[in-house]
C-alpha cells in the first residue's frame, strides 16, 4: 500500500504535427501490383550506391502515388493494457446506445444504463490489472515506481538537451559521437609494422571473393532474422512485409552487386537516436546519452550475406 500526501500532477500532453502516409485508405492490391512492377522493370547501374538509389527512388514513387506525405497533427493516448475484448464490446454497445438516445425516453434510459455499466466495467478492469501487476512486482519497489511513473506520465518522450534549435541539437550530437569514436580509435594500442608475419599462416585459405547470393538464401536469411526497416527505407515495415516475396529478385541483384563490388556506399546512413543511458543521469551532458542506430534492411541483408560466408570459409579452414 502507497500512501502519500503529495499532489501528483500528470503532464499535459501537446498536440505535434508530424508527416506521415496514410497506408490504412490505400488501395493494397493495387499498390502492391505497381510495386511488383515496378520491382520487375527496375536495373541495376554500374555503380552499386547508384543502383540503390534509382531502385530506392521507384520505390518512393510508388508509395507517392498512393499515399502521398501529408502533414497531420496528433495527440498523444496513453496505451491501456486493461482494455481487452470485453470492454471493447462494451463500448461499441454504449456507442450504439448513444446513437439513439434521442428518440424517446426509453433510448436515454437505456443509454444511460448502458454508460454507467460500462464506466462500472472500466474501473473493475483498471483495479483487477493494477493489482495483479502490484501483485507480481511486491518487494520490487524499482518495477512499482516504474508503473507509478508510467501511469503519471513521467516518461511521456525521449528526454533530451534543452536546446530550441533542433538543427543545432542535432549537429552538437552529431561531433560529440564522432569525437568519441576518434578517442576510442585514438586509444587502442598501436601494432608495429615489423611484428606482423610475412608468411601467412594459411597460404592457401585466402578470401577474395564473396559466393553470389541465391534467392533460396535471401529467402532463409529474412525467416531468421525477419523484416525490421528504418524510418528512410525504402518502403514501410508494413509493406514490405505484404510484397517481400515479389521482391526478392531485385534485392538478391543489389545484395549480389554489393558483394561483387565490396561496396555499401550509401547504405551505412542511419538514423540515430540519442538515448539516455539512465533516467537518473543528467539529461543536458551529452556523454550520459547513447547513439541507438537505425540501419537501412538492404544493408542489414549485405551484412548478414558477408557475415555467412565469412563463417563458412573459417569453418571449411578450421581458422
Amino acid at each position: 500500500l502507497l500512501c502519500s500526501t503529495k499532489t501528483f500532477h500528470v503532464a499535459q500532453k501537446k498536440p505535434k504535427v508530424i508527416v506521415t502516409r496514410d497506408l490504412k485508405r490505400v488501395d493494397k492490391n493495387q499498390l502492391s501490383s505497381d510495386i511488383m512492377n515496378a520491382a520487375s522493370n527496375s536495373k541495376t547501374l554500374s555503380q552499386f550506391s547508384d543502383s540503390c538509389k534509382k531502385f530506392f527512388d521507384e520505390m518512393n514513387s510508388v508509395l507517392d502515388l498512393h499515399a502521398p506525405l501529408t502533414p497531420k497533427t496528433i495527440s498523444f493516448v496513453a496505451h491501456a493494457p486493461w482494455f481487452d475484448t470485453e470492454y471493447k464490446n462494451q463500448r461499441k454497445l454504449r456507442r450504439k446506445a448513444e446513437k439513439h438516445k434521442n428518440k424517446d425516453e426509453y433510448h436515454m434510459t437505456l443509454f444511460k444504463e448502458i454508460r454507467a455499466e460500462t464506466t462500472i466495467m472500466a474501473n473493475l478492469k483498471k483495479r483487477q490489472y493494477y493489482s495483479n501487476l502490484l501483485e507480481k512486482n511486491k518487494g520490487n519497489m524499482r518495477a512499482v515506481y516504474d508503473v507509478v511513473n508510467r501511469e503519471l506520465d513521467r516518461k511521456q518522450e525521449n528526454t533530451l538537451p534543452p536546446e530550441p534549435d533542433l538543427p543545432q541539437l542535432s549537429k552538437n550530437f552529431n561531433e560529440y559521437f564522432n569525437e568519441k569514436i576518434i578517442k576510442i580509435r585514438e586509444g587502442l594500442p598501436s601494432i608495429n609494422s615489423s611484428q606482423i608475419e610475412t608468411e601467412p599462416v594459411y597460404s592457401d585459405s585466402y578470401l577474395n571473393e564473396f559466393v553470389p547470393c541465391t534467392e533460396d538464401e535471401l529467402k532463409e536469411i529474412i525467416k531468421e532474422t525477419g523484416i525490421k526497416c528504418a524510418p528512410t527505407d525504402f518502403l514501410p515495415e508494413i509493406i514490405l512485409k505484404d510484397n517481400i516475396d515479389g521482391l526478392i529478385p531485385i534485392l538478391c541483384q543489389l545484395v549480389n552487386q554489393s558483394l561483387s563490388t565490396g561496396s555499401i556506399e550509401g547504405l551505412k546512413i542511419a538514423d540515430i537516436i540519442p538515448t539516455l543511458k539512465d533516467i537518473k543521469l543528467d539529461h543536458e551532458d551529452l556523454k550520459n546519452y547513447r547513439p541507438i542506430s537505425n540501419l537501412s534492411f538492404l544493408g542489414k541483408l549485405i551484412e548478414r550475406a558477408v557475415l555467412s560466408r565469412l563463417n563458412d570459409h573459417l569453418d571449411s579452414n578450421n581458422m
